[in-house]
């Protein structure tokens, strides 16, 4: 019985690498970022037209984004910050221009209020921004993310196109959007910085790459993943940027670890959530409420779902064991000998990595809120490249590309659904891990050539 559903399962994966792969290989003259760019016009154009009708706040709402009011409000409270650090304050602890104190650019809030960012933050007050400018600054920086997002994607087919419509108008990224948060700042920095490789010797290529990651894990921990990317250097230099890195890395968490620990404390107080997150923690918290849910009783829809469930679980648990089974069944070295060489591979390897270790470390951390999935952005090129090539990769990498669309738009309903977006980043994360071990440069591969895995 389960060689017939492993069979099943496979010519699923087929099916969808077969529409893939069909599609990739067309060859138009009309850019995919074209589709992406109408479609993204579309969704705001439905939203400024709606204001027509009902307050654009609420009809976003509808849309599974949780709008707050004023608009911008993660921007407003950092740029309150630059606020109340003319006026004197060490808003790591004490903020009475933020928002949710009832603050202003004058400092009449609660001062009891806290800012939960680095005070690397604090070092741009130079800059002369206030609350006053938020809508400026949110708009400006929402246009600079696109804009880089779409330079770095370069010419794309129409299906690609199409993909990155679909997941940069899902809830999760136009939350990002919508509440202007700081982690846009961090992807435009590191999407900048890969953008630029070719304009640069190997070397300083790797200097700059490595110091911008360096500038935006000060400015927000997570970033911190994306050093991962040092894979991509030839094994002395990967020794030598290794020992830097980690050396530079410990000497700043330890001057640093008094606004780490205030940081970590006040999101711990804030309790953990499931709503609108992601990480290993949060399928836990949303099946305990799912399953302790008093409308299961008197819901048809909760009934529902609650049968839906079992079967759902059963085909995801035997498509994990599917797909680990086919990236190792027939041994690490068969399957090291199928993957490209992954060395000097360009900006799309290194945008994997940085990615896809973004996506780990936040995974494994708890939880984090879903618009930190914005870095799954990055991997994207790499992963249709491999399904370009095909190979061991290539089948995995299209259902990869399907389920990051189904996350990012089910997480809308992640209580009421028994957190099924969670179990799609699950496969995500596995799929992750295994890419980012098959495709470590050669270099690192010759050592496990002779091992064959049984």
């Amino acid at each position: 019985m389960f060689k017939r559903l492993e069979l099943h399962i496979n010519s699923l994966l087929q099916i969808i690498f077969s529409f893939f792969y069909k599609r990739l290989l067309q060859t138009k003259n009309l850019d995919g970022r074209f589709v992406t760019f109408l479609l993204i016009m579309v969704y705001f154009g439905t939203i400024y037209f709606s204001h027509f009708f009902m307050p654009y706040d609420l009809f976003w709402r509808k849309l599974g984004v949780p709008t707050l009011l004023p608009s911008f409000i993660d921007m407003r409270e950092v740029l309150g910050g630059f606020d109340c650090t003319r006026l004197g304050y060490d808003v790591l602890f004490h903020d009475p221009c933020g928002i949710a104190g009832g603050g202003d650019q004058f400092g009449k809030g609660d001062p009891n209020l806290n800012m939960p960012y680095p005070r690397a933050w604090w070092m741009f007050t130079f800059l002369g921004l206030s609350q006053t400018h938020t809508v400026f600054v949110g708009v400006s920086l929402a246009l600079a993310f696109y804009a880089v997002l779409f330079l770095f994607l370069g010419k794309i087919s129409q299906l690609e196109g199409l993909a990155y419509g679909i997941i940069l108008c899902s809830p999760p990224i136009m939350l990002l959007v919508e509440r202007g948060n700081v982690d846009m700042v961090l992807f435009v920095l590191v999407a900048i910085v890969l953008l630029t490789q070719n304009r640069f010797a190997n070397l300083l290529q790797s200097i700059f790459l490595y110091t911008t990651l360096f500038l935006v894990t000060s400015l927000k921990l997570f970033p911190v993943f994306g050093f991962i990317s040092v894979l991509r250097e030839r094994p002395k230099i990967f020794i030598i940027f290794s020992i830097v890195i980690l050396s530079a890395l410990s000497l700043y968490l330890f001057s640093k670890a008094e606004e780490i620990n205030h940081i970590q404390n006040y999101f711990s107080a804030n309790h953990e959530r499931e709503k609108h997150s992601y990480g290993f923690k949060v399928i836990g918290i949303c099946l305990v409420k799912f399953f302790s849910n008093p409308r299961l009783a008197t819901s048809f829809k909760f009934k529902f779902l609650f049968i839906l469930w079992f079967p759902i679980i059963a085909i995801y648990l035997a498509t994990m064991f599917v797909f680990l089974k086919s990236m190792f069944a027939n041994g690490l070295r068969e399957l090291i000998n199928t993957v490209p060489n992954s060395e000097n591979a360009g900006f799309k390897m290194d945008g994997f990595r940085i990615g896809a270790g973004i996506y780990l470390g936040t995974f494994l951390v708890g939880w984090n809120y879903d618009y930190k999935l914005c870095f799954w952005l990055l991997t994207l090129p790499q992963l249709f490249l491999w399904i370009r090539q095909g190979g061991v990769l290539a089948r995995h990498s299209a259902l990869s590309i399907v389920l990051i669309i189904f996350s990012l738009y089910c997480s809308i309903a992640t209580l009421s659904t028994g957190g099924l977006d969670e179990l799609a980043n699950w496969y995500l994360f596995g799929f992750y891990l295994v890419a980012l071990l098959v495709s470590l440069p050669n270099w690192m591969m010759k050592s496990l050539k002779s091992i064959e895995l049984k």
